[in-house]
C-alpha cells in the first residue's frame, strides 16, 4: 500500500525574502541603493540568486509569509541610507508583483494565540513562522519553515517543525538541476 504524498509549502523568514527583494531591486532598476545598503545573508553569489528563484518559481502557489515578515522587510528598508519615496515605490511595486506573481500567501496569527514562551524568547514575527508551519502541517500538506535565523532554526527543532536553512536548501535543489 502506498503511503500518503504530502504537498510541501514553504514558509518564508524575513531572511531569505529580504535577500531576494534585494537582489530583484538591484537587478531590475539597476540600482545599488539596497544592495549596497543591506547586508545579504544567504544568497550571496549568482548561482544562490538564480537558484532561489528557480526555487520560488518550482513552489509557486505554495509559498507563505507572515504580515510581520513584511512589517520587518518595512524596517529595513526604512533604515537605509539615501532612502526616497522613489526609491520605496519601486520597492514595494516590486514586492506587489513578484508576491502576486509566485502566488505567495500571508497568515497571520494571533497575537492572543501565540505560545508565551516562545514570544517571549523569539518575538511575534518569528513565533508567528512557526506556527504557521505548526498549524498548517497535517495529512496532505507538509509546512517547512525557510529560514537564516539560527534561533528561528532552533526552535523549529524543539517544537519538532520541518526547518530548512536557505543558503542549504537552495545547494541542494540547484545540484539537483
Amino acid at each position: 500500500m502506498a503511503g500518503i504524498v504530502r504537498t510541501e509549502y514553504f514558509v518564508l523568514d524575513t531572511g531569505p525574502l529580504l535577500d531576494f527583494f534585494v537582489w530583484q531591486c538591484d537587478k531590475q532598476y539597476h540600482s545599488t541603493w539596497l544592495k549596497n545598503a543591506i547586508q545579504i545573508v544567504a544568497l550571496k553569489d549568482e548561482i544562490l540568486k538564480d537558484g532561489f528563484r528557480a526555487f520560488l518559481d518550482r513552489h509557486k502557489g505554495r509559498l507563505i509569509t507572515s504580515p510581520g515578515v513584511i512589517a520587518e522587510l518595512q524596517g529595513h528598508i526604512l533604515r537605509t541610507e539615501g532612502n526616497t519615496i522613489e526609491l520605496q515605490r519601486r520597492f514595494w511595486t516590486l514586492v506587489q508583483t513578484q508576491m502576486c506573481r509566485l502566488k505567495f500567501r500571508e497568515d497571520t496569527r494571533h497575537i492572543v494565540d501565540m505560545n508565551t514562551d516562545m514570544l517571549i524568547k523569539l518575538g511575534p514575527v518569528d513565533t508567528s513562522i512557526i506556527e504557521i508551519a505548526k498549524l498548517n502541517t497535517g495529512s496532505y500538506k507538509h509546512f517547512i519553515v525557510l529560514t537564516s535565523d539560527y534561533g528561528v532554526f532552533k526552535r523549529c527543532e524543539e517544537e519538532q517543525v520541518s526547518v530548512q536553512w536557505t543558503e542549504e536548501t537552495i545547494k541542494q535543489f540547484v545540484k539537483s538541476f
